[in-house]
């Protein structure tokens, strides 16, 4: 039996990043919206998987890095923003990279809107004086600094859907497929796991942002029945999947000890966040390398035997999903257990006692249609076909880390700062490839290839959006939460001037 008695302008599904901040967005501007969640403040193993991890062929525990609950993957989500480069955002055919549809400074002003949103004052960013520090010391005009903000206390985005004026949420209900009236959304039929009732919602417009696996197994199978109708659309989903595969990769032995506040180590504590300094280089070199924009991150020893111990924490936890995760809470706790803990290493000057610094690689990769995700034959409790992903980081981006990695240990090592003890690692000791998936739904000016347009609304459809780190048309090293964020501000922006014209 289908209960039908849902009206609203918009219905999103997933309260994670993606859905909740355009949630939030829509309404405060008076818009009806209902969202739709498969959780419910307690991660509930009911609804935890959604991998087929026997079938896929990435190594580890995928299921760990995806959180169906209230506020989605931000209950998992460390506290940091990175931000996109000019350079990530542009077309390089020769990775398979189409372009966003957005330049930098339009994004880096939605980048403010997310700060004022979850409470961060103006980003501490001392980008002159950091470059030229590092050109005094490296002699060199190739580095780019390449930031990371980590607040202490994660932002949870349950704040942004529970009770907000307008704003209709749907707990422990799942999205099954929707239903189509020509190039029209008709409705998306939802499962009330609680009540074990179908339930049929309608709205003016639909928007998918219940991150990359959900969106693309949503699609690929509501399209099921229409590949003929859809085709372009439907050979494009699920193709030019990604992750964000970094490592550790070795250690610089250094000439002579680095004070604690050097540069390259320093964490600068402002207010409620931290200002983490990396390391790429800068546009003119990655392109005339032909580079993809990797970035490198400096810890001394014990700091990485302490990451180790964090990870370790988080998976061993992320193995029991009935513990209650609602509100951010173990996220807070494990970063606020960080940061003290980063901080005190400071005061103790650790970092001058050592005559070496780990060096961690967070890695870019090009675009390949070989990298996808497919629907398994196995089924989830909502009827959903489970995600069989297919990936892999490919000898041609192996081979533009080392040559990354190469320039990166000559310049080092021409300015008399040490030698870089390099290693490449092997892809069973990649960290990250389960957290951030990207991809699968990319924005692009073609239909051709790509399943969404400039304003994220679905080819061939008239009231259909996807938003989520499923669109991004390249990937960059950057964790997607800002970005993801960001984008969502921009669709609701959209989607306002829509209905009220």
């Amino acid at each position: 039996m289908i209960k039908n008695d849902n009206v609203y302008d918009v219905c999103i599904v997933g309260s994670g990043p993606a859905g909740s901040f355009a949630a939030y967005e829509l309404a405060k501007s008076g818009i009806n919206v209902a969202v739709i969640e498969a959780g419910n403040n307690i991660l509930d193993a009911r609804t935890s998987n959604v991998v087929d991890e026997e079938s896929s062929n990435i190594s580890g525990k995928i299921n760990f890095g995806f959180s169906q609950q209230v506020g989605g993957s931000s209950n998992l989500w460390s506290g940091g923003l990175a931000r996109f480069y000019p350079i990530d955002l542009i077309e390089r055919k020769n990775f398979g990279f189409e372009g966003w549809p957005i330049d930098i400074d339009e994004l880096n002003k939605l980048y403010k809107r997310v700060d004022d949103i979850i409470g961060v004052p103006s980003l501490y960013r001392d980008e002159e004086k950091f470059k030229k520090d590092l050109i005094e010391l490296t002699k060199s005009d190739i580095f780019e600094e390449r930031q990371m903000i980590d607040l202490d206390i994660p932002f949870c985005t349950q704040k942004l859907v529970e009770n907000i004026a307008g704003l209709k949420l749907f707990k422990n209900t799942m999205l099954k497929k929707f239903n189509i009236n020509n190039n029209q959304i008709s409705s998306f039929e939802v499962f009330d796991i609680d009540r074990n009732l179908n339930i049929e919602i309608k709205a003016k417009k639909y928007i998918l942002a219940a991150g990359a696996l959900t969106n693309i197994r949503i699609m690929l199978f509501s399209l099921d029945n229409y590949k003929e109708k859809f085709n372009d659309l439907y050979n494009n989903i699920g193709l030019y999947f990604s992750t964000h595969p970094k490592a550790n990769i070795g250690f610089i032995k250094l000439k002579k000890p680095l004070p604690s506040n050097h540069i390259f180590l320093n964490n600068v504590k402002k207010n409620n966040y931290r200002t983490r300094l990396q390391i790429g280089f800068n546009r003119k070199l990655l392109t005339e390398k032909n580079l993809l924009n990797h970035c490198i991150r400096f810890d001394s020893i014990l700091q990485k035997r302490l990451n180790k111990l964090f990870d370790l924490i988080k998976f061993t936890l992320g193995k029991f999903p009935i513990i209650n995760l609602g509100n951010g809470y173990f996220v807070e706790k494990i970063a606020n257990l960080g940061t003290s803990t980063y901080k005190f290493i400071n005061q103790l000057n650790l970092m001058s006692k050592k005559n070496n610094i780990s060096v961690r690689i967070f890695m870019d990769q090009s675009a390949s249609k070989h990298n996808k995700i497919e629907l398994s034959k196995k089924i989830s409790k909502s009827g959903l076909p489970l995600a069989k992903i297919k990936w892999k980081f490919n000898e041609e981006d192996w081979n533009n880390v080392d040559k990354f990695i190469s320039i990166f240990s000559n310049e080092i090592k021409a300015a008399g700062i040490g030698e870089l003890n390099y290693k490449r690692p092997d892809k069973n000791n990649f960290i990250g490839v389960h957290s951030h998936f990207i991809g699968g739904t990319r924005c692009g000016k073609s239909e051709l290839n790509s399943v969404v347009d400039k304003n994220l609304k679905v080819h061939s459809f008239d009231n259909l959006f996807i938003s989520g780190p499923s669109v991004f048309p390249s990937f960059g090293y950057s964790n997607p939460f800002y970005t993801i964020a960001a984008l969502s501000l921009r669709l609701s922006d959209h989607i306002k001037l829509k209905l009220r014209s």
